[in-house]
């Protein structure tokens, strides 16, 4: 899984401000994001705006992903109802399994691709074996989501010893 900058970890992503291009205006930061597990498309991203409390901002409002801040071009993007989609949080908590149930390890970072910006995606995971080794494999190699784990094919989890 190569990372030519278009990949950023979900870590680097939370809690990044949610700005304006002309006006200089934070509208709140990034608490979260809310992915479909079928295609691990991003649909939209939970923003703290503080008073106005907890908001939805889709992918396709976002102008760009900087180092420092996640661009818009107006508040009028934000929406209240929030999507009833797994979230980023809920990932972290995940366990990695292979498809004969046996645990591989445990999820410690999403990789998210921010380019092109309409096809924002989970690409994959570093995960920690039992063996406290760190690893990393491709969301392509995703079976399928159960509550709580992730299940990946016995192939892709001998690779990964």
């Amino acid at each position: 899984m190569a990372n030519d900058g278009a990949i950023r970890t979900w870590s680097s992503l939370s809690g990044l401000a949610v700005v304006s291009p002309t006006r200089g205006y934070t509208f709140g930061t990034v608490e979260d994001f809310y992915f479909k597990a079928g295609t691990n498309a991003i649909d939209s991203f939970l923003i703290n705006r503080g008073i106005p409390g907890l908001k939805a901002l889709p992918v396709s409002a976002i102008v760009s992903f900087e180092k420092d801040a996640i661009v818009i071009r107006n508040d009028q993007a934000f929406i209240s109802l929030l999507p009833q989609l797994p979230t980023a949080q809920k990932l972290l908590d995940y366990s990695v399994i292979r498809k004969k149930g046996e645990e591989v390890g445990a999820v410690s970072e999403i990789l998210v691709a921010v380019d092109p910006i309409v096809a924002t995606r989970v690409v994959g995971f570093d995960f920690v074996t039992s063996a406290k080794r760190k690893k990393r494999f491709s969301a392509n190699d995703i079976l399928h989501y159960r509550t709580d784990t992730i299940v990946i094919t016995d192939q892709d989890a001998k690779k990964l010893r």
